[in-house]
């Protein structure tokens, strides 16, 4: 992220109009990418001094990418994507269900720069349950009707040669010219193995089946980047009912990008607890019936308002059992929400998260209020 005194060229040598007016079809917009930038157009072969006469909008640079296998019997099948969304207060990027959900959301400056990393990988299921330590893992973060379940990106990583049966995911995406508020649809087929032997190899997965069940993915960024909103919905593709079993991973990080806190020091305040508290490896957090809930967060012992570390909550609609911390590295603090449904043989089962991010505690407060409004309707 540039500070106000440095610039990026985007076009060069750009012809005016006979009433001063201009375009720059060609420019350069990969240069401002994952950045928010002031569009200035300056005389050419110039560096004014006093920018200000010279100013003009204010530009969020997206990115969006999706990934798919490369040869064998899947070649060009769609398994995961990237998808970079910046506004004004801040930005998120996302990977698939499987692969991170939220991958990373930031908090900007006052000079436009990011100045702080607040969450990093959040709502989303690995075919992992425990990081830490995978040879421990004895199931799936997704279960379909108590077998371990598998997203595209997770086949991916078993066996991408696999056939038939390999699953794909399809996306789109929305962005709003003005404000920089987005929409992303995503769709994906559920798979599992033939053989339950765990953890899945190519040998013991050479093709996937499907489970019944698909998941519809809603994500909303808006109030200027403060807030991301994910609803997903799973639903019969057999016209049968299904049950689940998933255990939610999300993966915090609350540090600025030049400061020395690591997120081993990341603390918590989960529903029914009255303080915040840091959490130790395997830490089980038994939650209340209450729904919807938040679970806040923040770094210990930074003040209010403080730029170097923000602060976030986690907002469910959905009846939680428990929390499990399974990772705590200095670069993230993770747990896993355990949640289960049933799936109507007609109809689907929703899950909605909120993941709020600011720098003052009343700002994400309200954030928290907004979203178990929504949650309510």
């Amino acid at each position: 992220m540039l500070p106000r005194h440095q610039y990026e060229t985007v076009a060069s040598v750009v012809p005016l109009g006979g009433d001063g007016s201009f375009s720059a079809p060609a420019a350069d917009l990969s240069k401002i990418q994952y950045k928010l930038c002031r569009l200035r157009a300056v005389p050419a072969g110039s560096v004014p001094v006093n920018l200000a006469p010279f100013r003009g909008p204010l530009v969020g640079g997206d990115a969006r990418r999706t990934y798919r296998v490369n040869g064998g019997p899947n070649d060009g099948a769609p398994y995961d994507f990237y998808i970079w969304a910046q506004q004004r207060a801040g930005a998120f990027d996302y990977d698939s269900l499987g692969s991170c959900g939220i991958d990373d959301a930031y908090l900007n400056g006052s000079t436009l720069d990011i100045v702080t990393t607040t969450y990093y990988c959040n709502a989303w299921l690995y075919y992992y349950e425990n990081f830490a330590n995978s040879s421990a893992s004895k199931r799936s973060e997704l279960r379909i009707d108590g077998v371990n379940a598998y997203t595209p990106d997770a086949a991916r990583s078993i066996n991408l040669q696999a056939s038939p049966g390999f699953p794909t995911v399809h996306f789109s995406l929305k962005v709003d010219p003005v404000s920089g508020e987005a929409t992303i649809h995503e769709s994906e087929q559920l798979v599992r193995c033939p053989d339950q032997t765990f953890p899945p190899t190519p040998a013991s997965c050479p093709r996937f089946v499907p489970t019944g069940v698909r998941d519809r993915r809603t994500i909303v960024e808006d109030h200027s980047g403060h807030l991301a909103t994910i609803t997903d919905r799973f639903k019969s593709t057999n016209g049968k009912a299904h049950r689940l079993d998933l255990l939610w991973q999300n993966d915090q990080r609350f540090f600025g990008t030049g400061a020395s806190f690591d997120a081993t020091t990341v603390a918590y305040r989960f529903p029914g607890q009255r303080h915040y508290s840091t959490h130790a490896l395997d830490d089980v957090v038994d939650l209340p019936r209450t729904a919807p809930a938040s679970i806040l967060i923040k770094q210990r012992g930074q003040p209010d308002g403080d730029p170097n570390s923000g602060r976030g909550a986690i907002v469910y609609d959905r009846r939680a059992t428990s929390a499990t911390f399974n990772q705590l590295e200095t670069s993230h603090s993770d747990f896993y929400l355990h949640q289960h449904a049933k799936v109507p043989s007609r109809g689907s089962a929703a899950f909605h998260f909120a993941y709020a991010q600011a720098f003052t505690q009343d700002t994400v407060n309200s954030l928290v209020r907004l979203s178990k409004k929504r949650f309510r309707r």
